[in-house]
């Protein structure tokens, strides 16, 4: 796709994916450009978890309604709201707000996550990969914090499964 309107146009959720494997170069580019989308106060109250684990991924698709095709895609980025980040800068620099102490401060990391993860989403498509957003981790956000081993103060807040689609059709 030749320009940002038609990889928008053409954007869709994926949730069959071949085994070819997403390279480490092609991560870190749209990685890259995810952590450069815009954020709440230019903070970045968040980090992205790579998973390429197969077991992980499995324990994932359980923990999301038992979606398998989790499991069978080459990627998941779990988005976290990470407060420590702040909380660790503050400690070294101290800001003259505390960001992890207001609901209407979480609400917007939880925005700048969904706008990272579209970021990617959309970059993703120009590499010619697929994606689709899980949601539903928010469900199970306990159970997800240990599997991943998250800090206090990280908590997920949105998934994207990406991978090569095994169809050229799109997939809503």
């Amino acid at each position: 796709m030749d320009n940002i309107y038609d990889i928008m146009n053409n954007r869709s959720s994926c949730r069959s994916f071949t085994d070819k494997e997403v390279t480490d170069e092609t991560l870190d580019k749209i990685l890259n450009v995810a952590c450069k989308a815009p954020s709440s106060g230019g903070f970045q109250t968040y980090s992205i978890i790579k998973i390429r684990n197969e077991k992980t991924k499995s324990s994932l698709a359980r923990l999301c309604r038992n979606q398998m095709f989790i499991e069978k895609a080459p990627v998941c980025l779990v988005f976290c709201i990470d407060y420590r980040r702040i909380k660790r800068i503050n400690e070294v620099i101290p800001a003259p707000c505390d960001l992890t102490n207001n609901f209407m401060d979480f609400w917007m990391s939880v925005l700048d996550t969904a706008i990272c993860a579209q970021t990617l989403c959309i970059a993703a498509e120009a590499e010619n990969l697929k994606s689709v957003y899980i949601g539903n981790i928010l469900n199970t956000i306990d159970q997800v914090s240990n599997l991943l081993k998250l800090p206090k103060y990280v908590c997920p807040s949105i998934m994207v499964v990406l991978g090569y689609p095994k169809n050229k059709i799109n997939y809503i």
